[in-house]
């Protein structure tokens, strides 16, 4: 690289604008430019900060090393393209001592040399997979940074990783935590493709992730190693390997997608506390027919506004899987454009279940069944099934629980297997139609107040049961004092 005038150095700097070119990059697609490119972001810090342009162009180079306050800027993520060189074998762009910080739980930018304020904007970040042997492509350790109209391709690890620590705190104002990810593109990762381990409270306004060999998408933290609880305007994650979108911490979401993924299309499994969500779509999962996984799956601490999932052409589990507490969803929509062997929506048994409104159809198959519930607790469900091979199966009565079920059958379609005992505290509806004849069955479980036979002392915990059998039958059952009577009435 030729020398530069100290002059010309300063004067560059002076606009706040360091070119790659002054220091020497030619950005041919062949040149390793990676001594120019990094001398160029070395000057930006040194001057206390600023911008790293790169013109229209393929650069080539090893290893860069980002600090902090040093922006890294193309022309467009479609017109400037940074590739690692052959046999580099390392991360591309790698934050100041990333090494030494990652899995530290260090979080002060003056007293723990914490990286801030950096950033790429308008590049494609290429790993070129093909011709390395490890690395991720993007390696942060750090806070408060901004991604925009960024392409992640080929990277032969993890396309896009990003790391802060558990604790929080501020010593000044260097220590917000608040970074932004927005227009971000990852694809064809040898690993997962966005992991995101901090900093918490980070935004991503959107992020498109295909054809990982991991997982699309995975948000985790640590106890007292990393945190990565973010707010996130639209994650849309297809085509991958693993899961599409793994969440493991907690988040406020608008939007998350998960398409024709190997595995899950959408799982929460946040372990405590409650994660928000407006709008969960998942279609196309488990593209291998395994039928191992479901399209969502829910296994804690979660209220979604609306899920809609279906299955196009692939045998999965099902719709969605909930297998933990604390799950609140108003709408649900689960269809099979096939005749589906798997559930419509699934849950062994939990507690604090609430569904407010669920259509599911088309789970036609042999094995088909539109709701499928264990022991539940606590929970309510209002819900519209119809053509699945069973509407719904209830496996166990559970307690406390409010059900309103109703379906349309057709020929060789059952409406309803399971328990018949929902004796206890819950309230539970059912009515079914197989297109001409509506069959209505309700319970009315309430503490009502019963004199058990020969007995002068009420039940004040007496239950009746009132079952509309038919279009001509009604079946009235009395527990009190251990004793159930019952009795059929003849209707006009």
């Amino acid at each position: 690289m030729p020398a530069l005038s100290k002059s010309r150095q300063v004067a560059t700097l002076a606009d706040t604008i360091v070119s790659v070119k002054d220091f020497g990059a030619v950005g041919d697609g062949v040149t390793d430019d990676t001594a120019a490119i990094q001398a160029a972001i070395d000057a930006a810090s040194a001057a206390g900060g600023g911008e790293v342009a790169f013109d229209v162009g393929v650069y080539v180079s090893q290893k860069l090393t980002l600090p902090s306050v040093v922006v890294l800027s193309g022309k467009g993520s479609g017109a400037t393209t940074i590739k690692l060189k052959n046999g580099s074998n390392s991360a591309l762009i790698e934050t100041k001592d990333f090494a030494a910080l990652t899995g530290t739980n260090k979080w002060f930018v003056g007293t723990e040399g914490v990286p801030y304020g950096f950033g790429v904007t308008g590049v494609t970040l290429d790993g070129n997979k093909a011709n390395q042997t490890a690395g991720n492509c993007v390696n942060i350790y750090g806070k408060r940074y901004v991604a925009n109209d960024v392409v992640v391709k080929d990277a032969y690890g993890v396309g896009w990783y990003t790391e802060c620590a558990f604790k929080g705190g501020q010593n000044d104002w260097r220590d917000m935590p608040e970074a932004r990810i927005d227009g971000l593109y990852v694809h064809l990762s040898g690993s997962h493709g966005l992991q995101v381990r901090g900093p918490h409270d980070l935004v991503i306004g959107s992020a498109f992730v295909s054809q990982s060999q991991g997982d699309g998408v995975r948000i985790e933290s640590s106890t007292n190693v990393y945190q990565g609880n973010c707010d996130i305007g639209l994650i849309h994650s297809y085509g991958n390997a693993g899961m599409g979108f793994y969440c493991q911490t907690l988040v406020n979401a608008d939007v998350i997608i998960g398409e024709t993924n190997a595995e899950e299309g959408v799982v929460f499994d946040t372990g405590s506390g409650v994660s928000t969500c407006s709008i969960i779509r998942a279609f196309g999962n488990d593209y291998a027919s395994t039928g191992s996984y479901y399209n969502v799956r829910l296994a804690d601490g979660i209220q979604a506004g609306v899920i809609h999932c279906w299955d196009t052409a692939y045998q999965s589990a099902g719709g969605i899987n909930i297998t933990n507490t604390q799950v609140q969803i108003g709408t649900i929509n689960v269809l099979s454009l096939i005749a589906h062997n798997g559930k419509g929506i699934y849950s062994a048994g939990v507690a604090n279940l609430d569904i407010g409104s669920a259509i599911v159809q088309g789970y036609s198959g042999a094995t088909g069944v539109g709701i499928s519930l264990g022991s539940m607790t606590r929970s309510n469900i209002a819900a519209y099934v119809t053509n699945c091979k069973t509407l719904y199966s209830v496996s166990a009565v559970g307690n406390g629980n409010n059900y309103d079920f109703r379906g349309l059958s057709s020929a060789g379609q059952t409406q309803y297997t399971g328990t018949t005992n929902f004796f206890g505290t819950n309230n539970v509806k059912f009515k079914f139609s197989d297109g001409s004849v509506t069959t209505s069955k309700e319970w009315v479980l309430s503490n009502a107040i019963l004199y058990p036979p020969s007995s002068t002392t009420p039940d004040q915990n007496g239950e009746m049961v009132f079952e509309l059998t038919s279009a001509t039958e009604l079946k009235i059952k009395v527990k009190s004092g251990g004793t159930v009577r019952s009795v059929s009435l003849t209707l006009a």
